[in-house]
């Protein structure tokens, strides 16, 4: 009978029997800090075989994981709370389900249960691109049989394994380079994994070259001050949850 409701609605237009969603959802407010039971963790994506769970993080956070955004720069809009209200939630799926379409049900889960509505949007924006020096890039792409992970991050420094250049210009957008709100973009064209080690002058720092420097000099990359369209996820709707 189901089968048959949905080809019916599918006919007609309706695209609610496709849309991925979770066997059993939970949204609830986190509890304040310190207090019991509140869960430890930040955020837990994948955990367990046949559930995702998330803990103490807000709408905006959800909203970049069902839409694939790495970086909040690129939303905009939505009410005050959607950025420091926290939720913990959890979903359930059939063991095995890929990580995209766990992603997808929690799309569906924001605009079931946040009432979220958004759209993409080009706008110009201030931004520092990211682009390959006139020398040429100094960074080597990742080995393959490299089995080590580690990346090490603390004041002026990172030491990176196997990381794309969006994850890079997406890490430089969280140094003090952004003082002035500018994100960085990836424009070099690299598409590879690479291992970078990037030193500069940070927090006070005066034997180090500064960020700019260090980009070019080091990984013989650049950044650039310029504007130009992004395309920006404009928040339409939210709502809070209503209780489980």
């Amino acid at each position: 009978m189901k089968g048959l409701v949905c080809a019916a609605l599918i006919s007609v237009g309706a695209a609610l029997c496709q849309a991925p969603a979770f066997e059993v959802a939970s949204v609830k407010p986190s509890l304040p800090p310190g207090a019991p039971g509140r869960a430890t963790r930040v955020a837990g994506p994948f955990a367990d075989a046949g559930r995702a769970s998330w803990w103490n993080v807000p709408l905006r956070f959800y909203t970049m994981q069902a839409y694939g955004l790495t970086t909040a720069w690129r939303i905009e809009g939505g009410p005050a709370w959607f950025a420091s209200d926290n939720f913990d939630v959890l979903g359930t799926f059939p063991p095995g389900t890929p990580k995209e379409q766990i992603l997808a049900m929690l799309k569906t889960l924001l605009t079931d249960r946040f009432k979220l509505t958004a759209h993409l949007e080009m706008k110009e924006h201030s931004i520092y691109a990211l682009t390959v020096a006139k020398g040429g890039a100094k960074i080597k792409e990742s080995a393959a049989d490299d089995s080590s992970m580690t990346n090490r991050m603390g004041t002026g420094y990172m030491d990176l394994r196997k990381v794309t250049m969006q994850r890079l210009a997406d890490l430089l957008s969280g140094t003090t380079i952004n003082m002035d709100e500018r994100p960085v973009v990836d424009m070099t064209g690299l598409k590879g994994v690479y291992d970078v080690t990037l030193d500069w002058a940070d927090a006070g720092q005066t034997e180090k070259p500064s960020l700019f420097t260090a980009v070019s000099e080091q990984l013989g990359l650049k950044l650039e001050a310029q504007k130009t369209p992004v395309e920006i996820l404009v928040i339409d709707h939210a709502e809070k949850p209503s209780e489980n």
